[in-house]
């Protein structure tokens, strides 16, 4: 699992807009959705529900599921990493 396709999809559900995530990250738009696709095939389920007639998502059950483990785990990992380069 990529550590970045965590924040991806923390920033996803955050900003609504692959794009913004995108600009954010100063990477592809293709690489947002390969991030989304990575996560969905290592967990085994979709975590985005697309609307294409509206062009937006929204986050699946088990999409929510991920998301509130991630606000928990992430900050810990930043912790983590910053006390072990310091």
């Amino acid at each position: 699992m990529n550590l970045k396709d965590l924040y991806y999809f923390y920033d996803l559900s955050n900003l609504q807009s692959f794009t913004d995530v995108a600009r954010k990250h100063e990477v592809s738009q293709p690489s947002i959705s390969y991030a989304i696709k990575r996560l969905e095939k290592e967990f085994h389920c979709q975590l985005i529900m697309h609307d294409p007639s509206h062009r937006t998502f929204k986050l699946t059950p088990q999409g929510d599921i991920l998301l509130r483990h991630i606000k928990k785990v992430l900050p810990e990992l930043l912790l983590l990493l910053t006390t072990l380069f310091v």
